[in-house]
């Protein structure tokens, strides 16, 4: 790097990270919270820097399910919740996004159109589905905040859907939905950069099972240019948002919080790697 030395520390709790960057232990908070944002934001020494994290909290639909198979259930159920009002609720960084796409994918395109909140439009698909009442089982591993599924049931009991939240430890929830397909909707934070392709597998969780979208996904793979496989997982991310195929609750954005001595640092999809070659840090 061309700071010549770069020393990592990792810290098991938010504030203890806080508490090191406050003192000068480190430089840079590279998973900072809402609470650490509020904590330095006016503080003239230290500044707030976000980027693309390339992931998605994904409200997923099991496809084999007699109800969730129905287009216009799931249609319904994306636009009975109000996702920009769940990103204020939240309180952390994170954007809008209509598909498994986040905008600096060369293959984005903005289709949070397909989904607008429109609760009067919900109510009415459940009608045409013959579905005015309808009761699922909800599904979520309990590393997820709760509020996230409390608010997701509250925003589906207006368009006459009860949502019965069934909390379990994520071995659980491994082996019941991810492995054994025994579920209705649950909820992933997913953040494979990858992940749109997964619709294109029959076999995943979702139990999604397309041949558009698996014409689309191997003639991705295959293409011979980059711009031609981007075309098509361009292609892939629409058809999946007018499918329906899972809502995208919100796309979680990097947040770091770094001394302002400190320059060269990278901010987008940090997840998995950090690289830190141009980090500088001023004497």
């Amino acid at each position: 790097p061309k700071n010549k030395t770069v020393v990592f520390r990792y810290y098991a709790d938010a504030a203890a990270a806080a508490n090191a960057l406050a003192s000068g232990e480190i430089d840079l908070d590279t998973a900072a919270t809402p609470d650490g944002i509020d904590r330095f934001s006016k503080d003239a020494n230290f500044s707030l820097v976000e980027g693309s994290s390339a992931s998605w909290m994904t409200l997923g639909f099991n496809h084999q399910d007699p109800v969730l198979k129905e287009l216009k259930v799931r249609q319904a159920i994306r636009q009975g919740i109000d996702k920009a009002g769940l990103i204020k609720v939240m309180g952390a960084p994170a954007e809008r996004v209509g598909s498994m796409s986040v905008p600096d994918d060369p293959w984005f395109k903005d289709l949070t159109a397909v989904d607008e909140y429109d609760p009067d439009a919900a109510r009415k698909l459940l009608k045409e589905a013959g579905h005015e009442k309808l009761t699922l089982n909800f599904e979520v591993a309990n590393t997820y905040d709760s509020k996230i599924g409390e608010y997701i049931a509250a925003q589906l009991k207006e368009i006459g859907i009860t949502v019965k939240i069934k909390q379990m430890e994520f071995a659980t929830w491994l082996e019941k939905v991810y492995t054994k397909g025994d579920y209705q909707m649950t909820m992933v934070l997913h953040v494979d950069p990858w992940t749109l392709t997964y619709y294109g597998n029959p076999k995943y969780y979702w139990k999604y099972d397309s041949k558009e979208a698996q014409k689309l996904y191997k003639d991705a793979m295959s293409a011979e240019t980059k711009e031609e496989g981007y075309k098509m997982l361009t292609q892939l991310s629409e058809l999946i948002s007018k499918d329906a195929a899972s809502d995208w609750l919100y796309a979680p954005r990097t947040a770091i919080i770094a001394s302002k001595k400190v320059a060269g640092f990278p901010s987008n999809r940090i997840g998995s790697q950090f690289f830190v070659f141009d980090l500088q840090k001023a004497s």
